[in-house]
This record gives C-alpha cells, sequence and structure tokens, in this order.
C-alpha cells in the first residue's frame, strides 16, 4: 500500500499549495479566475501523481513527468468537455477524463500511453489494453453496486431515466421526493435538487419547475468525472495490489470486481473541510464542479 500511500501524500501537497480560499461563487454563473484555477489544478494533479510513481518505481522522472502533463491536459478537457452543460458532451467528457487519468496511472511504466486504459460505464469499469489476449475487459465496481442496490432497494423507489444514463455513461435515478434530504444542508434549506455518490446521480421531483436539469446533471457529471478520476488513479490499482496478496484465488477475483474504496483525493477534501469547520458547498469537490458547470445548489 506504500506504493499508493506516496503519490496521495504528494497530491495533497499539491492541493494545499495550489488550491487558495475559497469564496462563495454566484448562483448558476461560472466564476472564470476558478475555472482556470481548476483546469491547471487538474494538470498539476496529473504532473504530482506521475512524478511521485516515477519515484516509487524508479521510472525516469522526465519522461513521467510528461505523460502527468498530457493526462492532466486530458483530465482537464474531459471536466471542460462536461462543463458545456451539453447532454451529448457529457459521456465523452467522462470518458476523456477517465483516459487522462489512465495516462498518469500508466506514467511509471515503461509501455505506451494508452496502454492500459480505464472507462467507467458505472457500474462498470471496461479496462482497454490493445496488447493483451482480452483487449476488453469489464469489472464491476463493488462501491457503485452497492449504492445502486442501495437506492433502488429503498423506501423512494426511484425510476431510471434511461435517457440521461445512456447520455451520462452512470445510472440517472429520477426520485419522487420534491428535494432530496442533505445533511449538508442546514434550515431554511429545503433540501438539494441532485445528488452524486459512488458513481450514481440521482435527481429530485422538482425537475424543470424549479432548476434546469440540463445543468444540474452536468454539476452532477463532474463529480462522477472526480470519482473516476480518484478511482482510475488510485482506488483501482489499491484494489488490484490487495487482491494479488491472496495469490491466484485474489487475482482470479480482480478479473471481475474492482474494491474501489481507497479514494485518497476525497479523503483529503473531507479532512480539509472538516478542518476548518466549513459547509459541504465550500469544499474542494464542490467548487471544483461549480467551476465548470454552476448548477446543483442547494436551496
Amino acid at each position: 500500500m506504500l506504493r499508493f500511500a506516496f503519490p496521495a501524500c504528494a497530491i495533497s501537497l499539491a492541493l494545499m499549495v495550489s488550491t487558495p480560499c475559497i469564496a462563495p461563487a454566484q448562483a448558476l454563473e461560472r466564476d472564470a479566475a476558478a475555472h482556470r484555477r481548476y483546469l491547471a489544478l487538474n494538470v498539476a494533479i496529473g504532473a504530482t501523481a506521475s512524478v511521485a510513481r516515477a519515484v516509487a518505481s524508479g521510472a525516469p522522472v522526465r519522461v513521467a513527468l510528461a505523460k502527468g502533463l498530457f493526462g492532466g491536459s486530458l483530465m482537464s478537457a474531459g471536466m471542460e468537455l462536461i462543463g458545456t452543460e451539453s447532454r451529448s458532451a457529457r459521456f465523452a467528457g467522462l470518458q476523456l477524463a477517465a483516459v487522462g487519468a489512465s495516462v498518469v496511472r500508466n506514467a511509471d511504466a515503461r509501455a505506451p500511453l494508452l496502454s492500459d486504459v480505464t472507462l467507467p460505464i458505472y457500474p462498470f469499469y471496461v479496462r482497454v489494453r490493445p496488447q493483451a489476449p482480452h483487449p476488453v475487459t469489464a469489472r464491476l465496481s463493488v462501491m457503485s453496486a452497492a449504492r445502486l442496490a442501495t437506492v433502488m432497494t429503498g423506501g423512494s423507489r426511484p425510476r431510471v431515466n434511461w435517457r440521461e444514463t445512456l447520455a451520462t455513461g452512470a445510472p440517472i435515478l429520477s426520485s419522487p421526493k420534491w428535494r432530496l434530504p442533505s445533511s449538508s444542508c442546514p434550515p431554511p434549506c429545503g433540501g438539494s435538487f441532485a445528488q452524486h455518490n459512488a458513481g450514481l446521480v440521482i435527481y429530485s421531483a422538482s425537475a424543470g419547475t424549479d432548476y434546469d436539469l440540463q445543468r444540474t446533471l452536468a454539476h452532477e457529471s463532474l463529480h462522477l468525472a472526480q470519482q473516476t478520476r480518484d478511482a482510475v488513479l488510485d482506488a483501482i490499482p489499491a484494489s488490484d495490489a490487495a487482491l494479488a496478496r491472496f495469490g491466484p484465488t485474489g487475482r482470479s477475483v480482480s478479473r471481475f470486481l474492482v474494491f474501489d474504496l481507497f479514494l485518497p483525493l476525497r479523503l483529503i477534501d473531507e479532512g480539509e473541510l472538516r478542518m476548518r469547520g466549513g459547509q459541504s458547498r465550500s469544499s474542494w469537490y464542490e467548487t471544483e464542479a461549480r467551476a465548470f458547470a454552476p448548477g446543483g445548489e442547494l436551496r
């Protein structure tokens, strides 16, 4: 696990240096300065993670840095696509962000940039390895599958919006509730319009009345991209390494399942928020999502 903890520590240092004090954003308006800042931050995450991996593995640092800068730029480009708030761009943006994270993850290996690419189609991760005996395989995300099962069997019984699901690359569910309960929304806030958790988006029944559904789904799709970035960079490699310790049985399980529990960027974000006692809307994940797609505000 040290192999994955080292990049996480390096990334946390980069975040603390790169992320400025957060000011409240005006609702539904993109903050141009924050937008540029988070474009640059994704490039910095890519560079920091790739160099840290190269140092840990003994790979050439200069080559890894170039790969990391390129991969980080692709992650930014993917988020920018999602931020156009166009339904037709959401799927492409999510996949481009995943390709960028895959390039960063591969930077410590002496292999082509696209030798091992993970593409999210939640609750699955599709793995593309052109030189492998089986070039395309799919593995189930344990976190995403568990979340989907919990929501679909819960009391509210949401329905699947298949049009938005296919346009996004992740389950998009419509709740019969007018507002979704949120512990991060103190009174007199009535709740949230939509929520993302573990590769699943659910939106409230007030879609099309109290808020613009497409803007909000773009915002939640940014959270999907953040989840994917964290999973590809750390959670999937950590799951594979942990299962490999169980020998042939563990390696067989890793062919079908990903225990995507280790999400250091998310943990860093939540830890920093608690340390300064801020509200959830002022977290790094929320301000980054608003910088690209400023929908999905709580009311």
